[in-house]
């Protein structure tokens, strides 16, 4: 008896903290982004100057778009920051997007008077950027080398900025050298 109740404890303990699926989703580009020994205009440069310079660093990726879709559209969703992750070789390669930087990646983000990255309640299942995010500075590995990193999103959902739930959705993405 002893054991019947404390293994119906122990169910209950791990249905209580299990956590649901998240109501966004993201998605991007599902091949592999080749390098470009090249460099590149960033949306902030583009939008911040009427002669932006090209301030990516040779060898970039590019990544033309970034999906959010969600189930229930009843909240607000603000993206904190974005972040892309891969591992290369010994070391980890990392391309963070965030306060202005991150407002570029949207023209709608980008002409509100903050600037915040808010995607609004009550409208379309899904928001797609409409600037391509590009990350540079990478080392270049050996010739036709591959990786895979993780593109993850932080932000919180809220219907009054009282009451946030943080959320946390990542993807899988990949680059490839040539």
């Amino acid at each position: 008896m002893k054991i019947l109740v404390l293994s119906l404890l122990a169910i209950m303990t791990l249905s209580s903290c299990a956590k649901e699926d998240s109501n966004i989703t993201v998605t991007t580009i599902s091949s592999p982004r080749p390098l470009i020994p090249g460099n590149a205009t960033s949306c902030l440069a583009d939008k911040s100057s009427d002669s932006p310079s090209r301030d990516i660093e040779p060898d970039y990726f590019t990544l033309p778009s970034l999906t959010f879709t969600r189930k229930d559209t009843s909240k607000n969703f603000r993206v904190t920051f974005i972040r892309i992750t891969i591992p290369l070789g010994t070391e980890n390669y990392e391309c963070v997007f965030g306060g202005d930087e991150l407002a570029a990646l949207n023209t709608s983000w980008w002409t509100t008077p903050t600037k915040d990255a808010v995607i609004p309640a009550g409208g379309a299942p899904s928001f797609s950027t409409d600037c391509a995010i590009r990350c540079g500075g990478i080392k270049r590995q050996a010739a036709g080398f591959s990786a895979s990193g993780v593109l993850e999103v932080m932000g919180a959902e809220y219907t009054d900025t009282v009451n946030e739930t943080p959320v946390r959705i990542s993807t899988v993405i990949s680059i490839q050298g040539f």
